[in-house]
């Protein structure tokens, strides 16, 4: 009777050590899947901001790439090269400016003649103009695929024109 106890002991404990090394791979392959997009988006922002470096000397694209949806235009995430001290300002303005907005119920004066509207209405259209300029200054990095075009055209123009 004891040996019937151990063995089924023992498949039932085989049986929860295979279910524990299972999930505990899963998690480790998501862990480990984690850690290397991560690092692989930190290598290739950095590529990306040094291309941009580099390829300084050539003109940024005119206009941002947008992506067409039902007649709606939607703009893609943009990164810009700010500083920690341009990020908190940045942020600063835009909590004053949702706080003004949502404060006054500014979207009603929208519409009207610029005689009927609150000065409130005026701060908030300041506000958003200082944003704009301090957006202005720190133009957004161009795709990564953008610098890769780019590269490679002016590596292929340079071959074409030794040869």
């Amino acid at each position: 009777m004891s040996s019937w106890f151990y063995s089924t002991f023992g498949h039932i404990l085989g049986s929860v050590a295979k279910g524990l090394f299972i999930w505990l791979s899963i998690t480790l392959l998501a862990i480990t899947l984690i850690v290397v997009v991560g690092t692989l988006q930190r290598i290739l922002m950095r590529l990306k901001i040094r291309m941009a470096e580099v390829d300084g000397m050539l003109p940024l694209p005119l206009h941002d790439r947008r992506r067409r949806k039902s007649r709606q235009f939607f703009l893609r995430l943009t990164r810009r090269p700010l500083t920690a001290e341009d990020g908190l300002a940045l942020e600063a303005l835009n909590h004053a400016i949702d706080y003004l907005i949502q404060t006054y119920g500014l979207e009603r004066f929208v519409g009207m003649p610029p005689g009927h509207r609150p000065a409130e209405f005026f701060a908030v259209q300041t506000l958003l103009e200082c944003r704009a300029e301090m957006l202005n200054l720190r133009p957004p990095l161009p795709s990564f695929s953008y610098l890769l075009r780019r590269r490679l055209a002016c590596v292929i123009s340079t071959e074409h024109n030794r040869t």
